[in-house]
């Protein structure tokens, strides 16, 4: 069952890691710099190992 959540994400923090703030509310942190998609990469990966998901099903939305 598909869940949306909100999420704020941080590039170029010192540690990668997810914050549950709620719910449906998380902060990010990612090393990569928000560049050439790099901290996506890096939030969907982070994202996919939290929730233990495949990283084909995590869709980002604006």
């Amino acid at each position: 069952m598909a869940q949306k959540i909100a999420v704020t994400v941080k590039p170029n923090a010192k540690k990668a890691e997810v914050t549950k703030l709620s719910d449906a509310e998380y902060r990010v942190a990612v090393r990569p710099p928000a560049q050439d998609g790099k901290a996506n990469e890096a939030v969907i990966d982070l994202l996919a190992d939290y929730f233990g998901i495949a990283k084909s099903a995590v869709i980002g939305r604006s």
